[in-house]
């Protein structure tokens, strides 16, 4: 693979490590001054690590709706383990920190299941190299973390080396008592660290000396380097409900980073693309790799979710994060149905448990609620409050399960609603149709009603009074009942079938009607002006794609708008969610959040959009435009040559700045506002969804 199709920038390379996995080697001192943050997350679903460029790392256990944070300031490095490296004249460095501010030479190696920091401590009398890596074991609460230092001096250098854990949990809630530790033969375990949790350890060689006290967790040793020399240390820290130093010992001794990365290539083998080029497969690889991190395998209906959105709802307790609004924590329903559709496919186990989640948070009228700490649905629409999509998703996550999972849906599986009522997963898929059809209804064109917003939240006045109509919503609606209906005629309801039928047909009727010349509107205000419609509106790109996978209008509909997308929204990123941004402010009968041109949904560039598009145009034979739009938008090429920012960094965010932004065009959305972007499943899910489309026959 040459330098062009790896994707090679003036910041770092992709190559393939050791487990044939592909990696991003980024070099530090390449980086421009003062830039973001870049953050890498590394995780298996029990236990997540979350790294910084700046050596900061931070630990969080628990399910996505009720995480905890481990971490604590200590010495200026914010980090939740690090290595604090006393020399014997009395110098004190902080690995990896210290040792990637000094030199320059710094380097990270980000790869699928393991975070490795790479550099130097430089100073008078003192040469050091070092290597600090966070990997993940899959299946287990645990992390592991390997430090190597290499005497590069002249002279021998000895010191104390101290392994330090800090435990600050946050959010904190009760206090916690204090507890005594409990230490012995290079292991320290805090009890009882909070109910959900169960104990948290720390394990080392047997040669390393308990030193903890209160909530830290401390091992130590004397470090004797002689010119040349080189000494490496492998250390476990994670959660067990049955924690004892017999099981933290074998644990700690059945593990090592190359077999860890070894189990992640063979769990992630079938996942494989047989894309049309090399690289493509490889970018495909790492998003399926990056993805399995969010997945909480340990998930159990009725308890956990099965899937971590990401973002900051889950990292909602570090830096910028904490300062969220109330409304935002929690985790997000929304978030969850986008995600569990792409799903399907790969983990259908995984996809069905993030629905079984939301259905035991639905309302028996069959509304579905905003989040899921949700205790009481209303069942009562508020059209200047409410957003419309969550019952749309829902019966588009559930009818890709249809389509391509029947076998296991177990519809006659009980699950019943949030007030307790008994119900069937078939009966929960009914009450959301019912719910769309009779509560939140159509608008005086024909179309679904928007209310304060649909998928896209920006679009938060369109329907505040009530009348406003989403095409995007109909569309997806369109194409999600369709599955709906042929189940009902497999189970013998053929009244339920042709209700369905003849609603179907009303509303693609009604989308056909909201063609307008090249592309179809993205829906009506209370007032009964078209938004997106005319010269002087912009082409929203999402309602364009489901409108052709809905099969929308004629052909020749479907064929307009689609080039017409390609024409005015397609740049070197990838597809723009609006051909020409909103300046602010915006009408005030569209949205109420002066956002800045290209930013977010006003113009930016979203991987899930960019992968709605590739499989509009893959349904409507296109493969060959569908792979110009997933190319554009790979983490790959758009940066490839580029001196503007490294590919890694763009890959963990759904959402991108559009070109023209003055916030800085291809920058992760937000970058300005939270000093770096939050890891979100999201960006990972839809580029090998789309891949995998564009490859369907």
């Amino acid at each position: 693979m040459s330098p062009a199709e790896s994707g090679d920038n003036p910041f770092g390379t992709w190559v393939r490590d050791e487990a044939n996995l592909p990696c991003y080697v980024l070099l530090l001192r390449d980086l421009p001054p003062a830039f973001p943050a870049l953050r890498h997350h590394v995780a298996n679903g029990c236990i997540h690590f979350l790294g910084d460029s700046a050596g900061r790392l931070s630990v969080l256990t628990g399910a996505p709706d009720r995480s905890l944070r481990l971490s604590a300031p200590q010495g200026g490095v914010f980090s939740a383990v690090y290595l604090r490296l006393a020399a014997a004249d009395g110098k004190v460095s902080v690995l990896p920190a210290d040792g990637l501010a000094a030199g320059g030479d710094g380097r990270l190696v980000w790869g699928v299941p393991y975070l490795r920091y790479e550099g130097h401590i430089s100073r008078e009398g003192t040469g050091l190299a070092f290597s600090f890596e966070v990997a993940v074991p899959r299946y287990t609460p645990a992390g592991q973390i390997e430090i190597c230092l290499k005497n590069e001096s002249d002279a021998p250098f000895e010191g104390i080396a101290e392994v330090i854990c800090e435990l600050a949990p946050f959010p904190r809630g009760p206090d916690i008592p204090p507890v005594s530790l409990f230490q012995r033969e290079g292991i320290v375990i805090r009890p009882d660290l909070r109910e959900d949790i169960g104990d948290f350890f720390l394990a080392g060689g047997t040669e390393w000396e308990c030193a903890g006290k209160g909530s830290r967790l401390v091992l130590q040793a004397p470090v004797r380097l002689a010119p040349a020399a080189e000494v490496a240390w492998r250390f476990l820290l994670g959660t067990s409900r049955e924690c004892s130093f017999a099981t933290v010992r074998d644990q700690y001794a059945e593990m090592n980073p190359e077999v860890i990365r070894a189990r992640w290539a063979e769990a992630l083998m079938h996942l494989r693309i047989r894309a049309p080029e090399l690289w493509m497969q490889q970018e495909c690889l790492w998003s399926e790799g990056r993805l399995s991190g969010f997945l909480d395998v340990r998930s159990v209906r009725n308890t956990a979710p099965a899937i971590n959105p990401g973002g900051r709802r889950f990292f909602r307790g570090i830096g910028a994060a904490a300062r969220l609004p109330r409304g935002l924590l929690g985790t997000g329903v929304r978030e969850m149905l986008g995600l569990a559709l792409p799903l399907v496919e790969t983990v259908p186990g995984q996809a069905l448990a993030a629905l079984d989640r939301v259905m035991c948070c639905q309302s028996s009228a069959g509304r579905v609620p905003e989040r899921l700490e949700i205790q009481a649905v209303q069942d009562r629409v508020r059209p200047a409050a409410d957003r419309s999509d969550l019952e749309v998703l829902f019966l588009a996550a559930w009818a890709w399960f249809l389509r391509r999972e029947p076998a296991t849906a177990g519809l006659d599986r009980e699950c019943p609603f949030q007030d307790g009522a008994p119900g069937t997963r078939w009966e929960h898929i009914k009450r959301a149709c019912d719910w769309v059809r009779h509560e939140l209804g159509t608008g005086p064109h024909g179309l679904v009603r928007v209310l304060a917003g649909d998928w896209n939240g920006w679009l938060d006045r369109m329907g505040t009074s009530g009348r406003g109509e989403s095409t995007l919503n109909t569309a997806m609606l369109i194409w999600a009942l369709r599955p709906v209906i042929d189940t009902a005629r497999r189970r013998e309801d053929p009244v339920l079938a042709d209700r369905l039928e003849d609603w179907r047909q009303q509303l693609a009727e009604a989308v056909a009607e909201a063609f307008d010349g090249n592309r179809f509107v993205r829906g009506y205000t209370d007032q009964g002006r078209p938004v997106g419609a005319g010269p002087n509106e912009p082409v929203f790109a999402d309602a364009q794609a489901w409108a052709v996978l809905a099969r929308c209008g004629t052909t020749l509909y479907r064929d307009k708008a689609l080039q017409f997308v390609l024409e005015t929204c397609l740049t070197s990123a990838g597809i723009a969610a609006l051909s020409t941004p909103y300046p602010p402010p915006p009408p005030e009968d569209v949205s109420s959040f002066s956002t800045c041109p290209g930013l977010g949904e006003n113009g930016g560039v979203s991987a899930t959009v960019n992968a709605w598009m590739a499989w509009a145009l893959a349904s409507e034979g296109r493969a060959d435009l569908g792979f110009r739009v997933w190319e554009a938008a790979s983490l790959r090429r758009r940066t490839t040559g580029s001196d503007a920012l490294p590919p890694a960094l763009v890959g963990v965010t759904d959402w991108l700045n559009g070109p023209g932004c003055p916030l800085g065009g291809g920058l992760p959305a937000g970058v300005a506002e939270n000093g770096g972007p939050w890891p979100e499943a999201a960006a990972f899910a839809w580029r090998a969804f789309g891949m995998r489309r564009l490859l369907e026959k």
